[in-house]
């Protein structure tokens, strides 16, 4: 209106100022409207993140049931095949099982049952005896084989005494 006259007398200087007024005030506006939607934008941004972590924590979480149910599956199938194969081997040698776990007669025969039980060959030393009895140990231990049917699990559990009965023996010499 100032600067065309219109209701008022001419006057550049108050036109400009208001101009100054009116530009301020729409830059204002404008920057509000920015601050608001860059608001959003980092909004969203955090949801995008925070989603794809939930997302990401849910999937491990899953697979890793999913993995721990298929090592019990392979578990159950491996404690399976190793009683059927127990099991084939008392068919095929009875007698022979009987045989290593008969007390020997003589302190000669006692010597060599003892190295048989533990799997020592002649000549053998002290470092061989303790390996050879962990090692037959680790496969005749009452509690690995707790899940085996009766029979089995008591005949290892004699045959775990043996071991031990063996490695005493051999250890005092």
């Amino acid at each position: 209106m100032y600067s065309k006259g219109q209701g008022v007398h001419q006057d550049y200087k108050e036109a400009v100022k208001w101009y100054r007024k009116v530009a301020v005030a729409i830059v204002e506006e404008q920057s509000k409207n920015k601050g608001v939607l860059l608001t959003l934008a980092i909004i969203g941004l955090i949801l995008i993140v925070f989603l794809r972590w939930v997302y990401r924590l849910i999937r491990k979480i899953i697979l890793g049931r999913v993995h721990k149910e298929q090592e019990r599956e392979k578990e159950q199938v491996h404690r399976e095949q190793e009683r059927q194969c127990c099991r084939e081997k008392e068919r095929q040698e009875p007698d022979q099982s009987r045989k290593k776990r008969e007390k020997p007669k003589n302190s000669n025969e006692k010597k060599r049952s003892y190295e048989e039980i533990l799997g020592l060959s002649s000549g053998w030393t002290k470092s061989d005896l303790k390996s050879a009895y962990r090692n037959k140990c680790q496969q005749t231990h009452p509690d690995k084989w707790k899940d085996f049917p009766e029979d089995i699990a008591q005949r290892l559990e004699e045959e775990y005494k043996e071991v031990q009965e063996a490695y005493k023996y051999l250890s005092k010499k």
